[in-house]
Formats: structure tokens, C-alpha cells, sequence
């Protein structure tokens, strides 16, 4: 399937010890994703002018949402037209958080069991 080249903020040492995002990025490597982790909205930014970038995927946490929702806000005010997905329990679990997600350019929030699933079709997209 591969090809898809995905950018994933988020703090990359916490990231490996949560085992469904483990799991789900192993899935990814599989079928031939090409994932880039950065830890900040810079580094993200860097990333997408460089090119070649389809998928944004985030993680929102309750503590720090404004961050994220800023991130998402930024990526489409820049011209970003790819997927913009949120990887965050928090997310998935208040309501209110997810709309405002989607409210802020995200093209969903990612569901715990499809993921996987989610990206490619994003990428797909």
C-alpha cells in the first residue's frame, strides 16, 4: 500500500511507551508509511514546507488542548489541504473536545480500534 508520508507530533518518549500508538504506528511501518515524529508545532511546520507531507496526525491532550487546537488552526490558515487527524483519549472520550477539534480543520479524531485503518484512508484521500 505504501508511500504515505505521515507527520506525527507528539512527545516521541512518551509516545513509545503508550502500547495501542506503538501498536498502531507498527501496523503503519508495515505497510510501508513513512512516519516522521516531531515534538512541537515548529517542527511540524518545518516538515510540511519541505514537502511531500499527506497526513498530520496530533495528539490533544485536556491539559494542553489550546496547543493543538492552535496547531490545527495554523495548518489550515498556512494552506495545508491534507488529513489532519488527532490521535488523544481525551479527544475521544469529551465530546466537546472533539467537535472542537473538528471545528478548528481536523478531519477527524481517530478511533482507538481503526486507527490504522483511518490514516490509510486519509492518505488515500
Amino acid at each position: 500500500e505504501g508511500d504515505g508520508r505521515v507527520v506525527w507530533v507528539d512527545n516521541v518518549h512518551v509516545l513509545r511507551k503508550r502500547g495501542a500508538v506503538s501498536r498502531l504506528l507498527e501496523g503503519l511501518l508495515e505497510r510501508g508509511v513513512d512516519v516522521s515524529f516531531v515534538s512541537s508545532t515548529d517542527g511540524c511546520i518545518t516538515q510540511i514546507a519541505r514537502g511531500g507531507v499527506q497526513v498530520v496526525v496530533t495528539n490533544i491532550g485536556r491539559s494542553r488542548a489550546d496547543s493543538g487546537l492552535i496547531l490545527i488552526e495554523l495548518l489550515r490558515q498556512s494552506g495545508f489541504s491534507g488529513g489532519i487527524l488527532v490521535h488523544s483519549k481525551s479527544a475521544r472520550a469529551d465530546p466537546q473536545l472533539s467537535q472542537a477539534c473538528l471545528e478548528c480543520g481536523a478531519t477527524g479524531v481517530l478511533s482507538e480500534e481503526q486507527a490504522e485503518d483511518e490514516v490509510l484512508e486519509a492518505l488515500r484521500a
